[in-house]
């Protein structure tokens, strides 16, 4: 495939070389990086490739740089091209606008900013246009019913799947839909999943930014104060100091006012998050405590059973040899005695430690469940965590 896009946009293999392509199997898609505009223009106007003796149409096209971000505006008249569109939208009033490009034949455009804020507006033309930070949804095979692909490149085409409930589509089935991405009783990506949409990669790294400055402590610092020669004293007149001593009742009357602020929220979510954390700790401590214990016990349960096969040896080795019965004497009342109480004691030996083995089993049974118990809840106070720090950066 590499050798047919390389082919099919008439460059070389030295000149290949310098470049990277990444194949996608289950979006079947290939994703390729170059350093060169004028080999990215050749990539992106490949419409047919040949692979062993076939031609396949395909479909390529420019991906927005990495120092960029993309908005989309609504309303632009379906029979404007895309020249047109870029025309009317790139320009001095338009300052950061890189290119545009419609979505399908809808009146809904793409427009790539450069930098990282997305305006609120812009003008296309004569006119002013709402814009807003552009959120890609989950793609869904209609085909395969998968999700991570659309339908036109669905690596099996031949496999169909209800889009509902991912069963074998036969005329007669029952289908109880449910989504794949939120969990809800709809079809898989409708336009009523809440988790339709992925998270923008802008918005994704200014919540690692500030989550990164959370765990870090590092905070903005306040502005630098002006030094003594900046700001010289000034003479207090005696109708100015008068007036200072006055109450200020109306400073007072705003300061006391019952609403809570953003500072408070905060420092009263990071004494919750601070709280997860201890109790995170105390938790982990305790499970590797557990863990001693078990390393202990399945030792223990080692010894047992080594003991146990040791004991065994010796009660077979004890036996007497079976033989002819006319060949040996009968043996003495008493030694035939003592042979029997040793053999009692030996089985009463095997049958206290057999109970042993099974108490410390018992025990390590019930220690192994305790150990899922608390990672299970370690689980659920990390998630906790998470969200909580993540939702601390989220207040306005």
């Amino acid at each position: 495939v590499a050798a047919a896009i390389r082919a099919a946009a008439g460059i070389s293999e030295e000149e290949a070389s310098l470049d990277t392509q990444c194949p996608n199997v289950q979006q079947n898609v290939v994703v390729i990086s170059t350093g060169s505009d004028a080999r990215a223009v050749r990539y992106a106007a490949v419409t047919c490739i040949c692979v062993a003796g076939r031609s396949y149409e395909v479909r390529a096209y420019v991906t927005a740089p990495f120092d960029t971000v993309k908005g989309v505006i609504r309303g632009v008249p379906v029979h404007h091209t895309a020249e047109e569109i870029e025309r009317l939208l790139i320009g001095p009033r338009n300052p950061t606008v890189r290119a545009a490009e419609r979505i399908g034949s809808s009146a809904t455009v793409v427009v790539i900013f450069g930098g990282d804020v997305v305006p609120h507006q812009v003008f296309y033309g004569g006119s002013v246009l709402r814009c807003s930070l552009y959120r890609k949804h989950y793609e869904v095979c209609k085909t395969c019913g998968r999700v991570g692909h659309r339908t036109d490149v669905c690596p099996t085409p031949g496999v169909r799947r209800c889009l509902g409930c991912g069963g074998t589509p036969d005329p007669g089935h029952a289908c109880s839909p449910r989504c794949g991405l939120c969990g809800g009783p709809h079809v898989t990506g409708d336009k009523v999943c809440k988790n339709r949409f992925r998270t923008p990669y802008i918005v994704r790294r200014r919540l690692w930014e500030r989550a990164e400055r959370g765990l870090s402590g590092d905070r903005p610092s306040p502005p630098p104060r002006g030094s003594a020669e900046e700001y010289p004293r000034l003479e207090r007149s005696r109708s100015r100091s008068r007036e200072s001593e006055r109450p200020a009742a109306r400073s007072r009357s705003r300061s006391t006012s019952g609403q809570v602020s953003w500072a408070q929220a905060v420092q009263s979510d990071r004494g919750e998050v601070a709280k997860l954390r201890e109790e995170n700790r105390r938790q982990a401590a305790e499970v590797a405590e557990l863990r001693r214990e078990n390393k202990k016990l399945v030792k223990t349960v080692e010894e047992l059973k080594a003991l146990v096969e040791g004991l065994v040896r010796r009660l077979d080795s004890s036996a007497p040899p079976s033989g002819p019965e006319d060949s040996a004497p009968p043996a003495k009342r008493k030694n035939v005695e003592a042979r029997r109480r040793r053999g009692e004691g030996v089985e009463d030996r095997f049958e206290e430690i057999e109970g042993r083995v099974g108490l410390v089993e018992d025990g390590v049974t019930q220690l192994n469940e305790k150990m899922d118990s608390i990672m299970k809840v370690l689980t659920v106070m990390q998630g906790t965590l998470q969200r909580n720090s993540e939702g601390q950066w989220h207040q306005p």
